[in-house]
């Protein structure tokens, strides 16, 4: 049970393997809350979700860049 745990990135994810990698194209646009805690590439604590943005188009907000 250990094993699993420290596999998966703050317990979201429960298996060891690597798993494949599917880049999608954006259709909607999500609020979220977030606090400065980033590293290593993620965020140390939990992102919240909102709310959907039917006002934004994906094409109107800047990418993210890691």
């Amino acid at each position: 049970m250990a094993v699993a745990a420290a596999c998966g990135l703050a317990g979201w994810l429960d298996r060891c393997e690597p798993q494949p990698y599917v880049r999608v194209e954006p259709l909607l646009v999500a609020e979220i809350v977030v606090d400065q805690a980033y590293d290593r590439r993620r965020f140390r604590h939990p992102v919240r979700h909102l709310r959907l943005r039917a006002d934004l188009d994906p094409a109107d907000v800047e990418r993210w860049r890691t």
